[in-house]
């Protein structure tokens, strides 16, 4: 995996650390041990289709609880050359390591669970 610019990881920061406050049940550390419970990072993502910008896999035990997770990004999308867009992407793909499922876009609603992912990027709630 391609290492992300100090910009990239600050974006990632700040899309984790939206999760981190929104609820008290979860607290998230930044390591750099590859053994981490979350690892995120650039990929090729060839054994997914074009359209697929972001893709996560997570691990589960024998009772059913996640205790591992990736998160992937496909490298040269340009909808990552904004702050707002590898926010909101890691928004996203985040909240479904969590558990919470993509929702169709609706004009009712603004979420980051929206899929395909939709504006405004970068706003959890």
């Amino acid at each position: 995996m391609r290492p992300f610019s100090e910009t990239k990881k600050n974006s990632i920061k700040e899309a984790i650390s939206s999760w981190d406050n929104a609820t008290d049940a979860i607290d998230f550390l930044e390591t750099n041990n590859e053994s981490a419970e979350i690892v995120i990072g650039w990929v090729a993502l060839n054994d997914q289709p074009s359209k697929v910008w972001g893709y996560w896999y997570a691990w589960w035990d024998l009772n059913k609880i996640r205790y591992r997770a990736t998160i992937k990004l496909r490298k040269g999308v340009s909808f990552y050359s904004t702050k707002e867009g590898i926010i909101n992407a890691i928004q996203d793909e985040l909240g479904n390591v969590l558990g919470l499922g993509d929702l169709k876009p609706a004009s009712k609603y603004i979420s980051v669970l929206q899929d395909p992912w939709q504006m405004p990027y970068g706003s959890l709630f």
